[in-house]
């Protein structure tokens, strides 16, 4: 059987598992936030894919940034005997809070060969660093780019998908991919389809949570050296939450940061939202620490985790049930092909 039969036959029975779940989509239709959505979509070559969704514009050059990391993936697939089939950007440049000196936080997902799973002998990474510019101890590699490149092994994604990984949901979700081979897009709809919006709600809470602990640690370097960063990755825990909570569903959740300010209702609720929009103003001119204007948004945020959690509470039982054994399949059937035909 070929893959690319094999591929259409599990699509089409996604197609099929998705068709209640698209229909309670449709039905909370008038939820949905209107705003105008250019899904414009370069394609540079088949492989080469940048999507702006809800107005997502990048500030970087795409093209060189790309062009470094396709050498890089030559380089890589040569030296680890494996193939990268994804990568994505994943860091200030996705969430629209980078400023001039953000760095690059690139996710790629890689799968070897059968030989180098089935081998007792031959040594395989389960993932890997590397990092170029002015961080990296090696080489002058990338020396003007500042960039950190991590290559995850396909069959690490599993137990995180069914766990509702927020990473994993984020990395799939990317506006920003840089190289795509498509015989991975039905990871994509696995991801869609066995997502329980309520439990990814619930571990964007617990990472707001998780960093805001860090305002009562001082001795916490990123505290020390960056409050506000930290700040708005606790705004972003909330942000997200929120979305979750009041669209209950995962598949149309923007990552961009001012997007959520915008259509966020507990940031009006505490009067706070043009207080988070010059907060972000300061974040992406380089800004570090709190200033006056924004240290009350800092004294918010314990109290919009409080409002955000007994919401959760209220719906402990909504959303999608626990993956099905048929799902389970499906994804095992995608993996088992990728690696076969590698």
């Amino acid at each position: 059987m070929s893959l690319t039969k094999t591929i259409d036959e599990i699509l089409s029975l996604l197609e099929t598992t998705n068709k209640n779940e698209h229909q309670l989509y449709e039905e909370r239709e008038d939820k949905v936030i209107t705003t105008e959505k250019k899904n414009e979509t370069r394609e540079t070559s088949s492989n080469y894919v940048l999507s702006n969704d809800y107005n997502f514009k990048h500030d970087f050059d795409f093209d060189t940034v790309r062009d470094f990391l396709l050498q890089q993936k030559q380089e890589l697939e040569k030296e680890y005997q494996m193939k990268i089939i994804y990568m994505v950007e994943r860091s200030s440049r996705v969430w629209g809070t980078s400023h001039p000196k953000s760095d690059f936080d690139v996710k790629a997902i890689m799968c070897y060969s059968p030989r180098q799973y089935y081998s007792p002998t031959k040594e395989r990474m389960w993932e890997f660093k590397r990092v170029f510019g002015p961080r990296s101890k090696q080489s002058q590699v990338g020396a003007n780019l500042d960039l950190e490149l991590t290559c995850i092994d396909i069959l690490n994604l599993g137990s995180g998908i069914f766990k509702n990984d927020p990473n994993i949901f984020e990395i799939f979700h990317s506006p920003v991919i840089y190289w795509m081979d498509s015989k991975i897009t039905p990871i994509r709809s696995i991801i869609d389809d066995v997502y329980n919006w309520r439990r990814l709600a619930a571990h964007y809470s617990s990472w707001a949570y998780s960093n805001l602990r860090q305002f009562t640690d001082n001795k916490k370097k990123r505290m020390r050296e960056k409050p506000l960063k930290t700040t708005f990755a606790v705004l972003r825990g909330i942000l997200c939450c929120e979305y979750l909570l009041t669209y209950e569903t995962h598949a149309t959740i923007p990552l961009f940061l001012p997007f959520l300010i915008d259509h966020s209702k507990i940031l009006d609720w505490f009067k706070i939202k043009d207080l988070a929009k010059e907060a972000l103003a300061d974040l992406k001119s380089g800004a570090t620490d709190f200033t006056l204007r924004t240290l009350p948004l800092k004294e918010q945020l314990e109290f919009m985790c409080k409002e955000l959690d007994q919401q959760l509470d209220s719906k402990k039982n909504c959303g999608p049930s626990a993956p099905t054994p048929k799902q389970k399949l499906l994804l095992d059937e995608i993996v088992f092909n990728l690696i076969e035909n590698n």
